[in-house]
């Protein structure tokens, strides 16, 4: 008889277009094949059919409860004074809770795997098996990067969040068996025994160099889900500050900004040498088109890893980044991965990628052997096996 993991997300792992997505999404394909896995999951919206499918195809069961915005809007109104941190306060959710207690009561399952800071709490009393939390990056260092960056009530909101997250992921990630980040960074802000560093991965059968008829020698591409405020505040940094160092001594360049939830703000920047494509079917595809890769984060970015400079570099395209987007990703520009701070040397980097076809050519070869070896999402899954195996064990 197999044994049996409750998964705990706060969205539906499907489609794999947002951090703790994919990383839920890839722990479910990998496990379910040696565990029956159930899914409790949120979700804000009505599920696609064919998403639906796609996760079933790894689940024994799912169980959907809808994110009531009136509930959550409530809740973020009743807790505004108090120390529980905002983003917990408004997945609190009685409808998830009962469904909770109900699938607890008539299974006995031999783990409970959780997805992010603000699912911890429907779990803590819950001690009849090994709990493991993915926590992914440290919300207290998210939130003060963030903090540093906005002006009035905005400033004040993220650093208040700052101060409740701080106590709050401490005590969570000690309530729990094990706990995961995917950055050395990420562990000494949380600062307990209790967490342990797993990186994040690449699934290097989609992200992989393809034979491109349509790839264009000057093309430019910044990927990644733009609803999400770091990666808006990179391409507008981008786009105002070096692209036009670019655009003067390379006037054939084109930058295009590939990612669903683009906001007003970026899609008028769009002109002769800019394109904002949106949400697109296949992000490979476009990255594949690509001679260069750009992620220009800045502070407010998250901590450790971005899957679109290991996305980019998989499919054998060279990255461009900062150090904040360089973060603890262990490769070097041999490897394809460049690092400047600096507008005028972000620029120079990128125009050195892109006058220089045999750097290309030479970082098409090693970037994606450099991803198998070091951020697969096959070494990164069987690192959590184990854990559950060791844990599970504990319990036999």
């Amino acid at each position: 008889m197999n044994m049996k993991s409750l998964f705990i997300t706060a969205r539906f792992p499907y489609p794999p277009i947002k951090g703790d997505k994919v990383v839920s999404y890839y722990r479910l394909k990998h496990l379910s094949k040696k565990y029956e896995i159930t899914l409790l999951s949120f979700a804000e919206d009505i599920i696609d059919r064919k998403h639906f499918e796609e996760v079933s195809i790894y689940c024994k069961e799912i169980h959907i409860v809808p994110l009531i915005k009136s509930e959550a809007y409530l809740n973020l109104m009743l807790n505004g004074l108090g120390n529980v941190p905002l983003q917990v306060a408004y997945y609190k959710s009685k409808g998830f809770e009962s469904k909770l207690k109900e699938l607890l009561e008539i299974n006995k399952y031999d783990l409970i795997h959780v997805f992010m800071l603000r699912m911890a709490h429907y779990v803590t009393k819950y001690n009849d098996c090994p709990k493991i939390i993915e926590l992914i990056d440290s919300m207290e260092l998210n939130m003060q990067r963030r903090a540093s960056l906005e002006k009035g009530i905005k400033k004040i909101i993220f650093k208040e969040e700052a101060r409740r997250v701080s106590t709050y992921e401490k005590e969570m990630a000690m309530r729990f068996d094990f706990a995961t980040v995917v950055s050395d960074i990420d562990k000494k802000i949380i600062g307990n025994g209790n967490t342990h560093v797993i990186p994040i991965g690449v699934d290097t059968s989609f992200f992989s160099p393809k034979i491109n008829s349509n790839k264009d020698e000057n093309l430019i591409v910044f990927t990644g889900n733009m609803g999400y405020f770091p990666n808006e505040r990179a391409v507008l940094y981008f786009i105002n500050e070096i692209f036009p160092l670019i655009k003067k001594r390379h006037s054939n360049v084109k930058f295009w900004v590939i990612g669903g939830g683009v906001s007003n703000r970026v899609k008028r920047l769009e002109n002769d040498s800019i394109k904002v494509l949106g949400f697109v079917n296949s992000m490979a595809e476009h990255i594949n088109r690509a001679s260069v890769s750009v992620a220009p984060l800045q502070n407010g970015s998250g901590s450790g890893m971005y899957f679109k400079i290991l996305e980019a570099l998989a499919c054998g395209v060279p990255v461009v980044t900062t150090s904040i987007g360089k973060g603890v990703i262990n490769l070097n520009e041999e490897e394809g991965l460049f690092v400047a701070d600096e507008p005028e040397k972000f620029a120079d980097k990128v125009l050195e990628i892109l006058m220089n076809k045999d750097l290309q050519n030479n970082i098409a070869q090693k970037a994606p052997e450099a991803i198998k070896n070091k951020y697969s999402w096959e070494s990164s899954n069987l690192r959590i096996e184990k854990i559950y195996y060791e844990l599970i064990s504990k319990t036999k």
